[in-house]
């Protein structure tokens, strides 16, 4: 019998500070975490030996939000302007992500698993990527359900 492999979905906070302008890191209190999700139980070898995660970008997060309204309005649409530049998949060698200390977000059943293999006529990639996008589309209804609290996702950190 084969060993089914099911996917098991986190959201990793990176530091991104430095790749923003001084400006907009004064903006955000100091700090810009880049919010990824991705699948723990899918490791890629790009071109090399040590394994990679392939990480979803959701969104970046201030250190800290402005307490005025307006303020935290124009910073919110400022990260969004910057993001839409953003890479929408980025790769990080599996030794950098402990998923133990990471936001988890979807554990399929294996019931689950088997109907989006079933609605994928037992393709895998094709599964897999449906399982990407029912997550993507979870995480944008449910972000702060997900984090376990109230926004920003800065209520829970990474180690």
């Amino acid at each position: 019998m084969e060993t089914i492999i099911k996917p098991h979905f986190y959201i990793v906070l990176l530091d991104e500070t430095q790749i923003w302008v001084e400006e907009t890191v004064k903006k955000c209190g100091g700090g810009i975490k880049g919010a990824y999700f991705f699948d723990a139980n899918m490791q890629i070898h790009c071109c090399e030996i040590t394994p990679s995660y392939e990480l979803y970008f959701i969104e970046s997060i201030p250190a800290l939000q402005p307490e005025d309204d307006c303020e935290a309005d124009e910073l919110e649409n400022e990260l969004r302007e910057a993001n839409k530049d953003s890479y929408q998949v980025s790769y990080v060698h599996c030794h950098n992500i402990n998923p133990k200390d990471c936001i988890e977000v979807w554990d399929f059943t294996n019931e689950q698993w088997e109907i989006i293999l079933d609605n994928n006529d037992g393709n895998v990639e094709k599964a897999h990527a449906e399982a990407i996008e029912n997550c993507r589309e979870y995480i944008g209804q449910n972000m702060d359900y997900v984090v376990g609290g109230s926004s920003p996702l800065t209520t829970k950190e990474i180690r």
